[in-house]
């Protein structure tokens, strides 16, 4: 299954950017997971992503 997802930025709350987004999935609360792995100033990280 595909999803489509346009976000645009996502960014935390200090402002550090989601670069390269890969394997997301969404829970049944609603909040999208996603895993993010080329930023040069950090490891890979997951997000958790509130829709408003």
């Amino acid at each position: 299954m595909r999803v489509d997802y346009k976000l645009g930025a996502v960014r935390d709350d200090e402002g550090n950017a989601m670069w390269q987004c890969h394997n997301t999935i969404e829970a049944s609360d609603g909040t999208l997971y996603a895993c993010g792995n080329d930023n040069p100033h950090r490891s890979a990280s997951l997000w958790g992503i509130h829709l408003d």
